[in-house]
């Protein structure tokens, strides 16, 4: 421990390891935030399109179409949260790289089903399983 004097107080500086692999840990971790804002704003974009409401036989403004979107958001919500009460048991049991792998291989999973889905039903359901994994990273 070393200490830095600054004025007349005496701050105690604690030295912490900076290594590559921390560095990488950090960063890993932090793109999964990003992650989880870039899904978001995907599927914004994406429900405001009228060839959206197209393709899943929606019509605008009307009462289904709107219990249908908020039920995409609740089950995107309920996700994120279902994944952070996973993670807490997930990295105790597996560990963190272990935790992060299955995370990546649920969210590839839940994305690529999201991508193909072909109707409503399809979409949302899978919306969360893609969402509870981020929290994982």
């Amino acid at each position: 421990m070393r200490t830095e004097t600054q004025g007349k107080k005496t701050k105690y500086v604690i030295p912490r390891p900076r290594n590559l692999y921390n560095f990488g840990v950090a960063l890993f971790v932090a793109v999964g935030s990003l992650c989880y804002g870039y899904a978001s704003s995907i599927s914004a974009a994406l429900i405001g399109q009228q060839s959206w409401y197209d393709y899943m036989g929606l019509e605008s403004g009307t009462a289904y179409t709107n219990a249908i979107l908020g039920a995409i958001n609740g089950v995107y919500a309920a996700g994120g949260a279902f994944g952070c009460v996973f993670n807490m048991w997930s990295s105790e049991y597996f560990g963190r790289k272990r935790s992060i792998q299955i995370g990546c291989i649920i969210s590839i999973v839940g994305g690529t089903i999201m991508t193909a889905s072909v109707d409503v039903g399809m979409y949302v359901d899978q919306s969360h399983q893609h969402d509870r994994m981020r929290w994982q990273r």
